[in-house]
């Protein structure tokens, strides 16, 4: 029954994933419009594979209320994506290596992410330039401030203070969003993490029955006059975590 549930989650997936790749296809020659267009492709994508995968998202906050804007989440690995991207229509930011990644890199391509190159410092301002230009066009974006993935057992690891410098230099809010996956039932974990392996460990959560997740979005934070990114990373940190050791 398991093999059964990973080959026929397996099928629907590729055939969805091929699905939306045509529809999101003339996005990618349409310039600035074309960018928000696939923002909502992408979002139709990740819901789809949610739906597929049997992904269960409990909602706490006020997600109505969110008219867009920075995003910053914790992250347990490539599942994040999914859950968030199928809540919000955002523009990822990446890392590059992930663009090598089967399936999850050609079709965060086709979203037109912003990629992220931490080995180059000296694109952490163009980065920083197209971020705070997409969000005054009206275009959410998603940041896992942490850097890496962790396994969500305890505190959120140190933010990385780059992703801040955009709301600092242009005044802009930020939306801290919190994730929380529920215990499998074998004891697997859903995040993928430290020397874990990709595709076994994509395999074996094919066969889960149901992945259960909450996911929680607290109120807009806006940078206090004089504050610098740093301050501001370890700021919306605390808070973050706080919020995270409650949901534990």
């Amino acid at each position: 029954m398991c093999l059964l549930r990973k080959l026929c989650r397996l099928t629907a997936a590729v055939i969805w994933c091929i699905f939306v790749s045509i529809l999101a296809v003339p996005g990618m020659f349409m310039g600035r419009r074309g960018i928000l267009r696939n923002s909502r492709m992408a979002q139709l994508w990740a819901a789809g594979l949610v739906r597929i995968w049997n992904i269960r998202i409990t909602c706490e906050g006020d997600f109505a209320d969110y008219r867009g804007g920075l995003l910053i989440s914790n992250h347990q690995g490539y599942i994040d994506i999914l859950v968030e991207g199928a809540l919000f229509p955002i523009r990822f930011l990446p890392k590059v290596e992930i663009r090598s990644w089967p399936v999850l890199g050609w079709m965060l391509a086709l979203s037109r992410p912003i990629w992220v190159n931490r080995r180059d410092r000296l694109q952490s301002k163009a980065v920083s330039d197209e971020l705070a230009r997409s969000l005054k066009e009206g275009i959410s974006a998603l940041v896992y401030a942490e850097g890496t993935s962790g396994d969500g057992k305890g505190d959120l690891l140190p933010f990385k203070s780059t992703s801040f410098e955009v709301a600092v230099s242009h005044r802009l809010k930020l939306t801290p969003v919190l994730l929380k996956y529920e215990s499998l039932p074998d004891g697997f974990p859903v995040g993928w993490y430290g020397g874990m392996t990709l595709l076994p460990h994509v395999w074996h959560l094919l066969g889960e029955p149901r992945i259960g997740v909450r996911a929680k979005l607290l109120p807009p934070i806006e940078p206090i006059p004089g504050e610098d990114r740093k301050s501001l990373a370890v700021r919306v940190h605390n808070l973050m975590n706080q919020s995270y050791q409650e949901m534990l």
